[in-house]
């Protein structure tokens, strides 16, 4: 739920008992190429575990972006 899911939105759901909470989507090619706000998106701050929707439709560009996201925290699945 893009512009929804944020990290405050996530913290508080995480915060009031939710499981799992799942970033917005995180647009693959962006976060490669080091978007502003492809990076907001990744941020866990320390939410266990962390999730994070990749967007996109090149095998490329997900790849990377799945080595930088989980470089970043995120847990490979």
């Amino acid at each position: 739920m893009s512009g929804v899911t944020d990290l405050p939105f996530r913290q508080l759901a995480f915060r009031f008992g939710a499981g799992l909470v799942v970033t917005e989507m995180v647009a693959s090619r962006e976060l490669v190429f080091n978007a502003a706000e492809s990076w907001t998106r990744l941020k866990g701050a320390g939410l266990t575990p962390h999730m994070v929707q990749l967007a996109g439709r090149e095998a490329k560009w997900l790849a990377e972006a799945a080595v930088i996201a989980e470089a970043n925290g995120v847990k490979a699945g």
